[in-house]
């Protein structure tokens, strides 16, 4: 946690949310564009990882392969992804855990304000990339549509999140989707969560391709 507060000090990305986990972590962030996402990642990587090793008197690597990134469009798909992350715990322990309220490693309970101090998210940046209103009113719109998913039972795992390139609307996913060849690319279509006040109409879309082609194009991406 100590860590990715100072990555989000030292390079120019915003916190949207997060979910420190038992197997690793997720982080929606705002960024300039695209390839500035590299460098924060990988710092936050290298300095958990090296802290790791120091403490357990480990040698070598500890997680191997690259960070996934997905690029995901603002307001109303942003809010989808970040909904799907505060329930990523209750999927991996069901038995021990019932509501994203009880994992004090995320995201969520800033969002609901349950956590005051110490906050890694930025209020400002959540009307730019979430929802332009006034906090008090986002944060009982974020209350109402967390308890919503979990009393409609809409928490099941959407993997898409992690194998997409892009998740958004029709007509931003159709436009990257002619940019690469078909061959390397699928669209497809996802139905929106009914639970959750204002999104019971917005679909999501999304572009799935190879792991290694999403990274080129991602680190070539502009704004």
């Amino acid at each position: 946690m100590n860590r990715l507060r100072e990555m989000s000090r030292k390079y120019p990305v915003k916190v949207l949310n997060y979910l420190v986990g038992t197997h690793g972590y997720r982080l929606l962030l705002a960024a300039p564009d695209p390839a500035t996402l590299s460098s924060p990642i990988a710092y936050l990587n290298g300095t958990t990882v090296r802290e790791y090793c120091t403490r357990k008197g480990w040698e070598g690597s500890v997680w191997k392969g690259k960070f996934n990134v997905t690029l995901i469009q603002t307001q109303a798909q942003a809010l989808r992804c970040s909904l799907d992350m505060d329930f990523a715990m209750l999927r991996e322990q069901p038995e021990d855990l019932f509501h994203p309220l009880l994992w004090k490693h995320s995201g969520h309970l800033e969002l609901t304000e349950v956590r005051k101090r110490y906050r890694l998210i930025s209020r400002k940046a959540l009307r730019r990339w979430f929802m332009d209103v006034p906090w008090i009113d986002f944060r009982e719109w974020y209350i109402q549509a967390s308890n919503g998913k979990w009393n409609a039972h809409e928490y099941a795992e959407e993997d898409w999140w992690e194998n997409a390139l892009i998740v958004g609307e029709r007509a931003a996913c159709e436009k990257v989707a002619t940019s690469i060849p078909e061959s390397f690319r699928s669209l497809c279509a996802y139905p929106p969560l009914t639970s959750a006040p204002t999104l019971e109409n917005a679909f999501s879309w999304s572009v799935i391709s190879a792991p290694s082609y999403k990274r080129t194009y991602i680190l070539s991406s502009k704004p």
